[in-house]
């Protein structure tokens, strides 16, 4: 009959419609992953199937099911029901159901969060480079307020290069100090080196025991002690007894991590940041520090130091690290300035910069330094930049950085004032006392732009031959005669050649200053400075004054004493100037008395220290007792 047959095709209608809405529960289910297990896994699916399956019928859509108000949901399942079904329903069945979907949904939501959570947790761990076995394993969500204690850091050291750049060689230490409880001690120190670059794009993750050490003399004993020397780094880790305060309940402990790297063993010149994470007994409490950007070099040279120290400050202005390896690369002026600053006073350690306008002729020492390194539309080279800084253009001439650096560290009061003004042309200067009519006396402490190692006096003097007209001199004092401030200025006081008195104001800040002493008769051309100078130690010496000797090197060299002290004994048969090549050599590869006994004879040749010199220095460190040895 029709009647039949309509009832016959509706059971047809419902089981179609609820094959399909299972199947398309269950292939949603496969790919949104296992979020629950066993019945839970079952009893989801068949709810999502069944409350489907009644939305599509009822002309819902499956999320306009999820009403806040039950009772308009147990009505919109009741009448979707009967529809379907054609038999009536008792209304109590319909929000049993109805209250046992809500059950399920909001443990699958509770569930989700759980996950959520969990997973959120894991990233935050992989972001701080604890990835694989630094990550702990996930807690649950009783003990998530318990994970969060962290033992403060209160002080942070690591090895920085002329204070600035985190370079690591052949060995290196970190310290943290961190403030505890009272009686809680790290077991295992985890580190992980993380870069976006080759080869530590996959973290480089190292678990490290903790040595307790009783004194910073017993530290120093046993980390420079020789190691196996191989291809893997060597990580080792100390803590020293804590100091303790009972009326905070707390205690400040320090840990030194110590990291002994193959040569071969680095990052390609690219940066890399290390994180170190201390490990209590109790896995919900620890202490995290995270480093500065830093280079593992392969090679320990001075250049490749230089090289490095450029590379992590343009890094750290934002620049990519493979675009710093081109030399066509543009770098703005404004960072340049801040390289070369960073750069001065991590060698000469004075607090006035490289750039500071600290005189009326400042704006002239920036202009020199503009034609140093071809300064073009607001920018400078990569090229020009290595060129200043670290490598020689012409092959054999000192880099005009270092030589600016030599002389203010010879003259450091004369630059932290003023006085000493900075680079200058001689035909800029000129220009410049003449054009503002200085009068006679006047003078400007300068360094010279072609050979900045060397300092000028450049005074206004009358022309013998015309006492109404007057000239520039420029009368250049060597090194010898005039080794650091108070000689340099004696001698511009008081030399018969050249009798000039220093005037109050001596780096022109206002034209128009007058000496309290009368002008000197000598006359000089101004285009022959070597001659002038070879002339004032030639009348020097006549009138019996004796320019100082190099002799040993001064304590500029920032070469540790124990260093310094171990090459006067191995050279003490040998000339002062072998002496001082080999400090100087020792100095620019800073070598300390840890790292000393860790050299070899493939280290004192890539330092270029000459043959002789080496083969002193080889039988000497073969015969230096080790820590070791000692113990």
């Amino acid at each position: 009959s029709a009647e039949g047959e309509r009832e016959r095709r509706d059971n047809r209608r419902i089981d179609r419609v609820a094959s399909t809405a299972i199947a398309t529960a269950q292939n949603r289910r496969a790919v949104r992953g296992r979020e629950v297990a066993g019945d839970e896994r079952g009893n989801s699916r068949r709810v999502r199937a069944q409350r489907k399956l009644l939305g599509i019928m009822s002309g819902f859509d499956e999320n306009s099911l999820l009403f806040n108000d039950g009772d308009l949901q147990s009505q919109h399942l009741f009448q979707a029901y009967e529809s379907i079904v054609g038999q009536p329903q008792q209304y109590g069945t319909i929000q049993q159901q109805h209250a046992q979907l809500q059950q399920q949904q909001a443990l699958l939501v509770q569930q989700q969060q759980q996950q959520q959570q969990q997973q959120q947790q894991q990233q935050a761990a992989a972001a701080a480079g604890a990835g694989g076995p630094l990550l702990a394993p996930p807690m649950p969500a009783a003990q998530a307020a318990d994970a969060c204690r962290q033992f403060r850091v209160v002080r942070y050291e690591e090895q920085l290069f002329l204070s600035h750049a985190l370079v690591v060689a052949t060995y290196t230490v970190w310290k943290v100090v961190v403030e505890e409880e009272l009686g809680m001690q790290a077991e295992n120190v985890f580190v992980a080196l993380q870069s976006d670059y080759e080869p530590f794009n996959e973290p480089h993750t190292v678990t490290i025991p903790v040595n307790h050490c009783n004194s910073m003399a017993e530290f120093e004993t046993l980390s420079k002690a020789r190691r196996i020397i191989n291809d893997i780094p060597t990580w080792k880790a100390y803590r020293l007894a804590p100091e303790v305060d009972h009326q905070r309940g707390l205690q400040v402990r320090m840990y030194m991590i110590v990291l002994s790297k193959p040569q071969k063993w680095g990052s390609q010149m690219m940066p890399v940041t290390i994180y170190f994470r201390g490990a209590y007994g109790n896995p919900n409490i620890s202490w995290e520090q995270k480093s500065s950007p830093a280079i593992l070099l392969t090679n320990s040279a001075s250049k490749w130091y230089e090289k490095a120290f450029m590379t992590l400050g343009l890094v750290k202005l934002g620049y990519n690290p493979k675009q710093i390896c081109k030399p066509d690369t543009e770098v703005k002026w404004e960072d340049f300035l801040t390289i070369a600053n960073q750069h001065v006073q991590g060698v000469t350690g004075c607090k006035r910069l490289l750039s500071d306008n600290v005189s009326y002729l400042a704006p002239l020492h920036i202009d020199s330094l503009m034609r140093m390194v071809q300064f073009d539309k607001g920018k400078v080279t990569v090229k020009r930049i290595r060129y200043f800084c670290i490598e020689s253009q012409d092959g054999g001439t000192v880099p005009a950085l270092k030589q600016i650096e030599s002389t203010i560290q010879r003259y450091p009061e004369s630059w932290e004032t003023g006085r000493l003004v900075g680079v200058i042309g001689s035909s800029v200067i000129s220009q410049y006392l003449m054009g503002h009519e200085h009068p006679v006396g006047t003078l400007v402490l300068r360094m010279q732009f072609h050979s900045p190692s060397e300092v000028c006096v450049s005074s206004v003097q009358p022309d013998p031959r015309n006492p109404e007209r007057t000239f520039v001199d420029h009368l250049t004092i060597s090194q010898h005669v005039a080794p650091n401030d108070r000689k340099l200025f004696e001698y511009i006081a008081s030399s018969p050649i050249h009798k000039v008195m220093l005037p109050m104001q001596q780096v022109c800040d206002a034209p128009g200053v007058t000496p309290s002493l009368g002008p000197s008769k000598t006359y000089r051309t101004t285009n022959h400075e070597l001659q002038r100078t070879n002339h004032l130690l030639m009348q020097a010496f006549k009138e019996g004054f004796q320019p100082m000797s190099p002799g040993p090197p001064a304590p500029s060299h920032n070469l540790d004493p124990v260093v310094a002290q171990w090459l006067q004994e191995v050279f003490m048969r040998d000339s002062p100037a072998v002496l001082e090549e080999v400090m100087d050599k020792f100095a620019a590869a800073r070598v300390t008395a840890h790292t000393l006994e860790l050299l070899e004879p493939d280290d004192l040749r890539e330092m270029e220290i000459p043959l002789a010199p080496r083969k002193l220095l080889a039988k000497a460190l073969s015969a230096r007792p080790t820590a070791m040895d000692t113990n």
